[in-house]
């Protein structure tokens, strides 16, 4: 076996027992999770495929709720093939991630092809972080984002001072095109590419003195003009291509910005804070970065990359990148989330600086030896082969227990998912089918596993979905009582957490025209529906007693039996949802209290309708049910006898 040989044998055997271990853990740990942002994207990807154009639900008006449009894209042609989403979503997240760790292992063997083991510490920091693999199996776009990113860098190093024909600009120009439409962070990391290339164009030398060492230009540079005609024709490519699909994209949507960056712009969140060093942003950054023990690593990372001839240029490239990329949580003062979601985008730049600076350890120690005296240079190349695994165990030491820590954490706690929100689609729909309602008008804030694949129409308090949120939020409360309960007026309205800003529920149409449940429709994941607060507006039960269908359970997948309608002559009877209360292992019932809508009182055998225990078959008749009983109008020939119940009071507290 010729050394090369032995060399590329070495270099596969670490991936395979160090790296792809890693990676596979991070798939049996998070792809069960699915986050409910990526259901946005999967209920978009569901209606185009449907003919209902770009929008939650088919009838609804196009508006840009995503910001993820080349994710919404690749998913497009696997959805309209009948595979599911949120697995296609997390094995193209997987390999797009696998590709950003292969492109910054190359990267720093580029550096320095003679130890493998630095180069290695890229992509065992970037799937050895539960921040990045959590993130990039949870069917958001951060695995195509991260590979751009790292292929842009890559494409950097040689763009500066690379001469060709106009057919040889067109990769950088795609790549960083599909950067911009990836996402909206995304031109943050195409101005400073391209400002580091023309700084580089501009400063490069023509004797090229500085390119043997760095390994990343040729020897003779071409003439300055040259280079500068390269890149503007680069950029102008990148951003003609760009300006296609925005053109394309104002003429379906008829706004220059997307509604999504208008429902999350700073102005509606208390403005831009970035030189606050006590703000959100700055509490965001410094909280991720200490939880995964990295300040030190980065900092000596940094210095010693910055110190090495060999390394410095890549290295400030990097750097520059990384350090843009955090001006986007900076201003917008971080995630609601867990896990630092907007951390994990630029993740594959910590990798790649932390390999970037082992080699820079491994080069100025053999350096130094060399030039100590030639009893010592024979032994400098074995000792920076050395000095590369004993910073590689150094890394694993110090962040083995935080990183550990972190999975933990996150495997007892996720954030809001998917599946979450298909039960909290399902409680709607359950009662909307209760009432007689086909296609029942939600207004909630949490709008990805509600819209896709559950037959609701969406009021999106989260305001991306909806347009005139979006303008008038928090400008005027008065616009908002009136759109909401006046001229939208939803069945069922939901809120919690910061969607309590909102005051609907301090407005008197609040109790006037709705129903509230004090306490949220499930517990079982109690830590996402904390503090939920649920207002069902009331719904009339008519025609002639009659059993009512039965109703799809939204905690099992028994269904779920339903009650009795009735019905007086002349007499109008309203039923609201009078109480809910649900646990694992407990029995739980629905009581529908009937009042009458018009002036006529309404009989003592008011009590239209019982729904038996959900998901765990009827409740029992209490004892002394026969002495509550009423005897109502008399029945139909041929109809079911009305089940007597307990009168439930008509009173109810406001809930807190």
């Amino acid at each position: 076996m010729t050394p090369t040989e032995r060399v590329l044998t070495l270099r596969r055997a670490l991936w395979l027992f160090l790296v792809v271990p890693l990676a596979l853990w991070q798939v049996v740990m998070w792809s069960g999770h699915t986050i409910d942002d990526a259901g946005i994207t999967f209920a978009y990807v569901d209606t185009w495929l449907h003919g209902g154009g770009l929008a939650f639900r088919p009838g609804d008006a196009p508006v840009e709720a995503y910001t993820n449009a080349l994710w919404l894209g690749v998913l497009t042609p696997f959805a309209a093939v009948g595979l599911d989403l949120e697995v296609v979503s997390k094995v193209l997240g997987f390999l797009f991630a696998g590709i950003a760790a292969v492109l910054a292992y190359r990267i720093a063997l580029r550096l320095d092809a003679r130890r493998p083991w630095a180069a290695l510490v890229g992509p065992l920091v970037i799937w050895g972080a539960p921040l990045f693999g959590f993130w990039v199996l949870s069917g958001l776009e951060n695995g195509l984002f991260a590979m751009l990113v790292v292929l842009a860098v890559q494409r950097a190093m040689g763009d500066a001072d690379r001469v060709g024909t106009l057919r040889s600009y067109w990769p950088t120009a795609i790549v960083h095109c599909s950067i911009l439409m990836t996402r909206p962070d995304g031109i943050l990391y195409v101005l400073a590419l391209q400002g580091w290339t023309f700084v580089r164009a501009v400063e490069a030398r023509a004797s090229g003195s500085v390119g043997r060492e760095e390994g990343i230009v040729p020897a003779t540079l071409p003439p300055r003009r040259e280079r500068l005609r390269a890149w503007a024709l680069r950029a102008a490519l990148g951003a003609g291509l760009y300006l296609v699909y925005f053109l394309i994209r104002y003429a379906y949507f008829h706004q220059v910005l997307p509604n999504s960056f208008i429902a999350k712009s700073p102005a509606q969140s208390g403005g831009i804070h970035v030189f606050d060093l006590d703000g959100p942003g700055w509490s965001y950054v410094r909280s991720g970065i200490d939880a995964y023990a990295l300040t030190a690593p980065l900092l000596i990372a940094l210095v010693a990359g910055l110190a090495s001839r060999r390394t410095r240029t890549v290295a400030g490239l990097v750097l520059l990148c990384y350090l843009v990329g955090l001006l986007f949580p900076l201003v917008t003062g971080g995630d609601w989330m867990f896990e630092w979601r907007f951390l994990s985008l630029g993740f594959p730049l910590v990798g790649l600086l932390l390999a970037i600076g082992t080699v820079a350890l491994a080069d100025l120690v053999e350096g130094a030896l060399a030039r100590w005296g030639r009893s010592l240079s024979r032994w400098s190349a074995a000792v920076g082969h050395g000095a590369a695994v004993v910073v590689l165990l150094a890394l694993a030491l110090h962040v083995a227990g935080p990183w550990e820590a972190r999975a933990e954490e996150r495997e007892k706690k996720v954030n809001i998912t998917v599946s979450d929100l298909a039960q909290r689609g399902d409680f709607y729909q359950y009662v909307a089918e209760l009432a007689g309602i086909h296609t029942p008008l939600v207004a909630d804030a949490d709008a990805g596993g509600i819209t896709w694949k559950r037959p609701v129409s969406f009021l999106d308090l989260g305001k991306l979905g909806d347009l005139s949120l979006a303008r008038h939020y928090p400008k005027t409360y008065g616009y908002l009582r009136d759109y909401v309960f006046h001229e939208v007026r939803p069945q069922f309205i939901h809120l919690h957490g910061a969607w309590y800003d909102y005051k609907l529920q301090d407005m008197t149409e609040w109790e006037a025209m709705y129903a509230p449940i004090s306490r949220s429709h499930t517990t079982r994941y109690a830590h996402v529906f904390e503090a939920n607060m649920v207002a069902v507006a009331p719904f009339t039960v008519a025609g002639p007693v009659a059993s009512l269908p039965l109703a799809s359970g939204w905690d099992g997948a028994a269904p779920v039996a339903g009650g009795r309608r009735a019905s007086w002559p002349g007499l109008e009877v309203q039923a609201t949802v009078g109480d809910l209360h649900h646990a694992p292992g407990q029995r739980s019932t629905w009581g529908l209290v009937a009042r009458a809508s018009g002036p006529r009182r309404l009989p003592a055998s008011a009590w239209v309708m019982r729904c038996d225990a959900i998901g765990v078959g009827a409740e029992a008749e209490p004892e002394d049910a026969a002495a509550d009983a009423v005897v109502g109008p008399p029945a139909p020939a041929g109809a079911r006898p009305r089940r007597s119940v307990r009168r439930r009071p008509r009173s109810r507290r406001r809930p807190r």
